[in-house]
């Protein structure tokens, strides 16, 4: 998968299937129905979080896709519903990674260091630097 200005499936209209229907609170029921959603505004820091399992009926499983991000110049303008105010222009300054599957795993994140630039790496308890970018 790809995050970038040419490919975001984010906006996208997303139908609902049986596993995953929509409770109706009128008729009290589970409804086969669709979910859009739209960008108004855009935010001066924008978190993605990537669904990174699926659920079914009968089973579980991790996602394996490849996410690339680009490191700067990310514009999502071109999915506002409104004409942009200013020019938002997002970069790349962590990663949140997980190692393991269903049962259990390890959390680890690479940031960008605000004050020096340089790249951190947090394992539990241990921090590395490494080289600016």
């Amino acid at each position: 998968a790809v995050v970038s200005t040419q490919s975001t499936g984010y906006c996208k209209e997303e139908v609902l299937n049986e596993d995953n229907m929509w409770y109706c609170p009128h008729c009290k029921a589970f409804k086969q129905a669709s979910k859009k959603l739209d960008l108004w505004r855009l935010p001066k820091v924008l978190v993605i979080h990537l669904k990174r399992f699926s659920y079914s009926r009968q089973w579980r499983d991790k996602i394996e896709t490849l996410v690339k991000f680009p490191l700067r110049d990310l514009s999502l303008n071109r999915h506002l519903q409104s004409e942009p105010e200013e020019d938002i222009r997002y970069e790349l300054r962590g990663v949140v990674n997980h190692y393991g599957g269903l049962g259990g795993g390890h959390y680890t994140a690479t940031c960008l260091s605000a004050g020096d630039e340089n790249v951190r790496e947090f394992d539990d308890e241990t921090l590395a630097t490494g080289k600016s970018v």
